[in-house]
């Protein structure tokens, strides 16, 4: 309805529940139905922070935009918020990117090209995951009757067409679940669609620590399939091992012509995928540095004494947890000492140097 027409509701006057004085052609349209407490057609809302992921649209990648992984190289490499991790000791060897292969609506992806095949041992497995901080999850009203349907939806891009799994798994509840879904055509980018059921059973944490992890495989061993499959929340999804993957049959790194590629990445409440929400790259790139800060340029600090000196950051936005520092230039190893003095909002490094300095400095507090 237009401001005019709210503003000929206002001056019109209501007698018994009707509006007199209002033409009948301005009440036109689907109203909304009611019964009872419930309103039905109403139109749906888009939200303000309803993606409970963060770089979904693979927009921020602070680290570079590519790297090559395997057992050797795992970890967060590229795109932020994303990690590569593996079981086993698989020989396969992928470069994994910041693609500008992305479906329409979005600019960006995450690939992994094989560059070395492996054909999975019984005990390997290869996959990318992303999690989720317990204390951002409350609204879920896990471990009551009142636990919510969450969806997730991604795009997805792949040489190999089978089926591949999501394996979800909370940490707090020490339960999982296994969902799949199927890449239908070669090289071409498919939106696919999960629904994930609440757990009224048990409850999450409320801290910084992870509450939910989303795994999407690239490829297993037999030893991680040949179970049975729980689409519900249960902790036989976890353990035994041959429950967890039960269903994939695509393997990414089957030749060194094969990739997999990931976009547009939602994780919502209720039972249906909206349309995606975005966010500025300030915005975005705010929300990644509490995971992961760098400073590429030289940090200068100052002389504390006679024979030393140290180096001071404040960390904006403050990070999820103290930090991991990696540097590649100092102005001395001797007198070294940050452990002592930093933490989840700041940085202080003591070292024997009355000009004190320090080049690449990284911070990482992932999950």
């Amino acid at each position: 309805m237009s401001q005019t027409e709210v503003q000929l509701i206002k001056s019109s006057s209501v007698v018994d529940g009707d509006i007199v004085g209002m033409s009948s052609s301005k009440l036109s349209g689907a109203l909304p139905a009611i019964s009872g407490a419930s309103l039905t057609n109403l139109p749906q809302q888009a939200g303000v922070n309803k993606n409970l992921i963060i770089n979904g649209d693979m927009q921020i990648a602070q680290r570079g935009t590519s790297a090559s992984v395997s057992v050797s190289n795992l970890g967060y490499k590229t795109v932020d918020r994303f990690r590569f991790q593996d079981h086993g000791s698989p020989t396969g060897v992928y470069t994994m990117s910041q693609s500008s292969d992305h479906p329409d609506g979005f600019s960006k992806g995450l690939r992994f090209a094989t560059t070395t095949a492996d054909t999975m041992a019984a005990g390997d497995a290869t996959y990318v995951d992303y999690q989720i901080e317990s204390q951002d999850l409350q609204q879920l009203a896990y471990g009551t009757s009142s636990a919510k349907t969450l969806t997730l939806s991604f795009h997805v891009k792949g040489t190999i067409t089978g089926t591949y799994v999501v394996w979800i798994y909370s940490p707090d509840t020490l339960k999982a679940l296994t969902k799949t879904y199927t890449i239908s055509a070669q090289n071409v980018w498919e939106k696919k669609t999960i629904t994930i059921p609440g757990d009224t059973a048990t409850a999450l944490g409320n801290d910084t620590d992870s509450g939910f992890m989303i795994r999407w495989i690239l490829g297993t061993g037999t030893d991680y399939t040949s179970g049975t499959a729980y689409s519900t929340w249960n902790a036989l999804a976890l353990s035994p091992i041959a429950n967890r993957y039960v269903g994939q049959t695509a393997n990414v790194l089957a030749t060194t012509s094969d990739n997999w590629n990931l976009a547009g990445v939602q994780l919502e409440l209720g039972d249906e995928a909206t349309d995606f929400e975005y966010r500025s790259v300030g915005e975005q790139l705010e929300l990644c540095k509490r995971y992961f800060q760098k400073i590429d340029q030289t940090l200068y600090g100052c002389r504390y004494s006679t024979s030393s000196g140290f180096v001071h950051h404040f960390h904006n936005p403050e990070m999820r947890a103290e930090p991991a520092f990696n540097w590649t230039g100092r102005a001395t190893s001797s007198g070294w000492n940050y452990a002592s003095y930093s933490n989840k909002k700041t940085f202080q490094v003591i070292m024997t140097a009355q000009s004190p300095y320090i080049q690449g400095g990284t911070w990482d507090a992932e999950l």
